[in-house]
């Protein structure tokens, strides 16, 4: 019996960490079966669940969990992301307040909640929770002997580092020049596809790339998406100023339409980075798109770059209505001068969507089921970006629903 159930946990260990979540939920069942009241078991039944996006299973054996031991810090972190998923914010975030009451200093169940916290628009308690992301295993922070910047007059050099995606970039520059007003000199590391973008910034004094900066050069440093908490940004003061980015000078010219007619010109792009942990449900195909390219006086530019971008020759002959920009993109200002060229960007959730809305470009967001914490719940538009609109799924996949309520918009912009 001792081996049997050893094995079968054994064995689902070992598929889970391969990512085969079915068999590994088939041997943690059998292991159950054997020990019914493990909780190592169950919480591992309940975690693969979680990962299959089987929420109500998943919430049974938190549950389960909890009756075993009130006091679990993890069970009852594991619970929120669930309530959390089945739209329960207010449970979600008692479980993880019981979490961080169980386990003081419980990074993970901090960061949870300042998602959730800044998802729902309770943006001031929202950054002191997400600072929390440096003591997760999910972030590694700089590791610098300079002091971090506690927000207070610097005299000096400030070095600011960029961190996570091209979007989070994006967004967070805005509160680049509240940082200079207080600097005697503003440092900012990026990566090399983002310098000519960032150039144009006020209060930047010099752009550099990570890695092998001397500690002479800089006195203190600060992680861009750490700045509004620093400053205590709420809701009504993530608009700084609108645009806040400018494409660089650049002779770089939207290529004349595949088609005779000349029209409404729309950038498009149907996926993110595939290194993001929602990518998969967060990115749609070319496909999707067929509806609105057979919409009359309109002209259809691809900004899609990456191995996605082959996507586009899928199609038959009705994507020869969409032009391929990919060749013209060698970094983000390059998509910058291209984008101010268009009429409208629509795009899921990536990069180019945040640089349409920081350039001050009509963009529309389309956002899946579960999208991220910044689009917050069930709004049309965003406090960050003026200039845009969100297009939500009504059900989880739905992508054919939402571009049917794209393709309307478009016919009633073109009236």
């Amino acid at each position: 019996m001792q081996n049997t159930f050893q094995n079968h946990v054994q064995n689902a260990n070992r598929f889970f960490q391969q990512g085969q979540l079915e068999q590994a939920l088939l041997h943690y069942q059998q292991a159950l079966a054997l020990r019914p009241q493990s909780p190592n078991v169950i919480y591992n039944l309940a975690v693969t669940l979680r990962e299959l996006r089987r929420w109500e299973q998943s919430r049974k054996y938190y549950l389960s969990l909890l009756q075993l031991n009130p006091d679990s810090a993890r069970s009852h972190n594991g619970l929120g992301i669930v309530l959390e998923k089945l739209g329960l914010y207010q449970q979600a975030m008692d479980s993880y307040n019981k979490a961080i009451q169980s386990r003081e200093q419980f990074a993970g169940a901090h960061f949870n909640l300042g998602m959730l916290l800044l998802r729902l628009g309770h943006y001031h308690e929202g950054w002191i929770e997400s600072e929390w992301r440096w003591k997760t295993n999910q972030f590694t922070p700089l590791k610098c002997p300079k002091p971090r910047w506690d927000g207070k007059r610097l005299k000096g050099t400030l070095l600011l580092h960029t961190e996570q995606g091209a979007g989070d970039a994006m967004q967070f520059i805005r509160f680049l020049p509240l940082a200079a007003k207080l600097c005697d000199r503003i440092m900012l590391i990026c990566t090399e596809n983002m310098v000519s973008l960032f150039e144009s910034v006020p209060g930047i004094d010099e752009i550099r790339q990570a890695g092998g900066i001397p500690l002479g050069d800089f006195d203190a440093y600060i992680p861009l998406m750490s700045l509004p908490y620093l400053f205590d940004i709420g809701l009504d003061q993530v608009v700084t100023r609108n645009p806040y980015l400018s494409a660089p000078d650049r002779n770089i010219s939207l290529p004349p339409p595949l088609v005779s007619d000349d029209g409404f010109k729309i950038g498009i792009v149907w996926a993110g980075s595939p290194t993001h942990k929602n990518d998969k449900r967060r990115s749609c195909m070319p496909a999707d798109f067929l509806p609105l390219l057979q919409i009359p006086g309109t002209v259809f530019y691809s900004l899609q770059v990456g191995e996605k971008a082959r996507q586009l020759c899928q199609l038959d002959e009705s994507h020869r209505k969409i032009v391929d920009l990919q060749d013209l993109q060698t970094e983000f200002g390059d998509a910058a001068v291209l984008i101010e060229q268009l009429d409208l960007v629509i795009s899921v959730d990536t990069a180019i969507l945040h640089l349409a809305g920081a350039l001050g470009k009509p963009a529309w967001g389309l956002l899946s089921r579960h999208c991220d914490w910044r689009w917050m719940l069930e709004r049309e538009d965003t406090p960050w970006y003026p200039c845009m609109r969100l297009f939500r799924q009504c059900e989880r996949g739905g992508w054919s629903e939402l571009f049917e309520r794209v393709r309307e918009a478009v016919i009633a912009q073109l009236a």
